[in-house]
Formats: C-alpha cells, structure tokens, sequence
C-alpha cells in the first residue's frame, strides 16, 4: 500500500561546488529507487520507494530554479545531529505535478499569504 507524507522539517542546501543537499528526518527503511519529481514550482515529491512517497512542500523560491536545472541531489536522512545514510537521487522534471495539492492539505504560497 503506497503512503502520501509531508516532510514536517526538511532543509536544502548548495555545497561548495553547485552540488544542491537535502536533508530531512531519518526514515525506518533504506529507499528502493527513490527519485524526485519535480515542476519548478511550491513542492516536490520525493519518491522514496513506489510504497513511500514524501511531499516537500513550500519549496523556497531562491533555490526553485536551481533544484529544477540539477539532475541530481544528495538526499542526507539525519538522526538529530547525525547522518543516518546518504545517497543520490535522480531529478524528474516535469511540467505539472500529478497531484491534487488540495486532496493532501497543501496549497500554493499565493492561497497560503491570502489566509
């Protein structure tokens, strides 16, 4: 059974080179596959494996372009202080979502700054 969560508190960061990082909480399993798919807008989701798929939502708009011209990140799953595991994903970029945001209680920046 495939499961639909947001990453409560996730953090991407460029390295030195370009090479863009992004950390969240570690998860129980190691990922099977995982890749991100990803439209150049508020969220992206993370397949983690075909079962667990993870929403990072309210991307910030200085990094959008960037994350959306890499073909590759460094997803670094971290026990408070420390890295659990660490492992490259892929990039898919496409042109809409296909995900109803509203189905999994996330909207866009513009309906969030009107409430």
């Amino acid at each position: 059974m495939s499961t639909v969560k947001k990453e409560g508190c996730y953090l991407i960061a460029e390295g030195e080179f370009g090479s863009l990082y992004i950390f969240i909480d570690a998860k129980k399993n190691y990922p099977l596959s995982p890749y991100i798919i990803y439209d150049g807008n508020d969220h992206a989701v993370f397949v983690r494996s075909e079962e667990e798929k993870i929403i990072l939502d309210y991307i910030n708009p200085e990094i959008r372009d960037k994350l959306r011209k890499a073909p590759e990140v460094m997803v670094v799953e971290t026990i408070m202080d420390n890295i659990k595991t660490a492992y490259h994903v892929t990039m898919n970029i496409v042109k809409k979502l296909p995900l109803d945001w509203k189905k999994v209680g996330l909207s866009t920046w513009e309906e969030e700054a009107l409430n």
